[in-house]
């Protein structure tokens, strides 16, 4: 079982950015990203269960992470996934990251995201990253 991500803890695996349990969501900003989250958490998901990075938190937390990645990283999914992410923060997407260790929670957090025209949603599994909308 995956444990519950906080700010302080950025989860990585390598080096890599790899939140296990959670549903990560990029949206256009942040202001999106913070009503998001209310309507996360109006269907049953508890405050700390979700984690919201403004785009400028969420690209620092790449760019420290970035230099550490381990060789045997460097061209897998997660690393292609972590530099995407760098783009859209460097945009100024807001981030949600959603603790998801029920698998009936993942449609929930896919729905709700689509209604707030979310860029994406990936589920991080132990072996694999899905990619919800």
């Amino acid at each position: 079982m995956s444990t519950r991500m906080t700010k302080e803890e950025f989860p990585t695996s390598f080096g890599v950015f790899k939140p296990v349990g959670h549903v990560v969501v990029s949206l256009k900003d942040d202001a999106t990203a913070q009503a998001m989250a209310g309507a996360l958490q109006e269907q049953g998901f508890a405050e700390e269960d979700i984690v919201f990075f403004r785009a400028d938190e969420m690209s620092q937390q790449i760019k420290t992470h970035m230099p550490h990645i381990n060789a045997t990283a460097g061209f897998g999914t997660e690393i292609q996934f972590m530099r995407h992410y760098d783009e859209l923060a460097a945009t100024g997407h807001g981030w949600l990251i959603v603790y998801t260790p029920d698998p009936k929670q993942e449609p929930i957090v896919a729905e709700v995201a689509e209604r707030y025209n979310a860029d994406l949603a990936h589920k991080y599994n132990r072996l694999i990253t899905e990619e919800l909308i």
